[in-house]
């Protein structure tokens, strides 16, 4: 069976975590299907080499002019990974060149059938761009396709007009011959802005080799981790305020905070007002394998998000046998539970300083072999391929011939 995947995001060079999930999952898949073929197109998601601003007109017409040129990656026996170039802009003008990007993916498939033979299903990963595309390739090519939403939240508000959504949007996922929400937060949101098509839910996963299972010493003070975008949605700021409550009762805490982005200056000068320089160790973005083996140090791992589709970083904690400290909305209401993990009650800094120090005082509660059974049972590689190859085969069975109406 051949999968040709369509990202909406996709890490880049200068991007490099952005859609890294999607990435992971395909390989993943692949490991523990050998025998399915997976085609990866790209157009330059993510990519500021291929985003042209209106305000920047010189700098996008060095872009423009320097433009990358299409390639192909074999990143395993049975992954494909195909280039071939689009710029993205403003969808206000000409939909964000979505019609090149269209071109591009077509192109893309169209190598992977060249080695393969012809694809079977289109998995697209969010409803737009990706979903729309591969709405589009099926149309003409009566390849079925489904969708998998990850948008947190959903929509979002350039996919929405006059309170509905974009027609679009609205048909991509109304003729995907399957949808699936990466949780009931998701699936929730997307009914509510009217999807009345059927749902299903397959969450995210999370796969640990054996390199990052072996003892690692603790460090000598109790650590949290957090792993995530620099964005106040993250519910960093209160989180700040909250270590500075903590430690003023218990100095005997450190914070590792692991990412980058928009708001890294602006969190970084709230750290020398609160003055928690010493408590807070705020790294930037590392790689897999640094990050990895920081979950394997510390003690405890915390994420008040005012938001999340999903969160796969609480799915790493639960690898890792950690305990976290979340925020009751969204996907870690799906994740978590009282053997995996405590919620805030609210995103006072006042209620995440007093998690925090009751976690450690009772870190003894949460057992890692219980963690880790957990997320072998419902989040790791091998269970979520399965139920994902599953579906794969059965649209795949179930659509040999099917075509869109115009």
């Amino acid at each position: 069976m051949n999968i040709f995947i369509i990202p909406s995001w996709f890490p880049s060079k200068t991007d490099p975590f952005n859609g890294i999930f999607i990435l992971e999952q395909t390989l993943w898949m692949a490991e523990h299907h050998p025998d399915i073929n997976f085609g990866i197109g790209t157009w330059g998601q993510n990519d500021e080499d291929h985003l042209l601003y209106i305000h920047e007109p010189f700098r996008s017409l060095r872009k423009a002019f320097n433009k990358k040129k299409e390639y192909e990656k074999k990143l395993r026996e049975n992954v494909f990974l195909f280039f071939q170039p689009a710029f993205s802009w403003s969808s206000k003008i000409n939909k964000g060149n979505i019609g090149q990007k269209i071109k591009a993916c077509r192109m893309c498939l169209e190598k992977f059938e060249r080695i393969v033979g012809k694809a079977d299903v289109i998995h697209a990963h969010v409803s737009y761009p990706g979903g729309y595309i591969a709405r589009q390739i099926s149309h003409g090519s009566g390849i079925p396709y489904l969708i998998t939403e990850h948008m947190a939240p959903f929509p979002q508000i350039h996919h929405v007009s006059n309170g509905k959504l974009k027609k679009d949007v609205k048909h991509a996922i109304e003729d995907a011959h399957l949808l699936l929400a990466v949780s009931r937060y998701t699936l929730e949101e997307m009914k509510v802005a009217g999807v009345k098509k059927d749902i299903h839910i397959l969450p995210n996963y999370h796969q640990r080799s054996r390199d990052h299972m072996r003892p690692v010493k603790k460090r000598e003070k109790f650590t949290y981790i957090t792993v995530c975008g620099l964005h106040v949605n993250k519910g960093l700021p209160e989180l700040l305020e909250a270590i500075r409550i903590a430690v003023s009762s218990d100095p005997g805490l450190n914070f590792v905070i692991i990412g980058d982005g928009p708001h890294r200056s602006l969190l970084e000068e709230r750290i020398d007002q609160l003055q928690i320089g010493a408590f807070v160790e705020l790294t930037g973005s590392l790689s897999r394998e640094q990050t990895l083996e920081l979950y394997d140090e510390v003690h405890a791992h915390i994420l008040t998000s005012h938001y999340e589709s999903f969160g796969v970083v609480y799915v790493e904690a639960m690898a890792a046998g950690l305990p976290s400290i979340a925020n009751p909305v969204g996907g870690p209401l799906d994740i978590l539970d009282d053997t995996t993990g405590v919620f805030v009650e609210s995103l006072s800094p006042q209620d995440i300083s007093g998690k925090i120090l009751w976690l450690k005082q009772n870190i003894h509660i949460f057992r890692k072999d219980e963690i880790r059974r957990v997320f072998e049972a419902r989040f790791s590689a091998k269970k979520v391929t399965h139920d994902l190859g599953i579906a794969y085969r059965r649209l795949a069975a179930a659509n040999r011939n099917y075509r869109i109406n115009a």
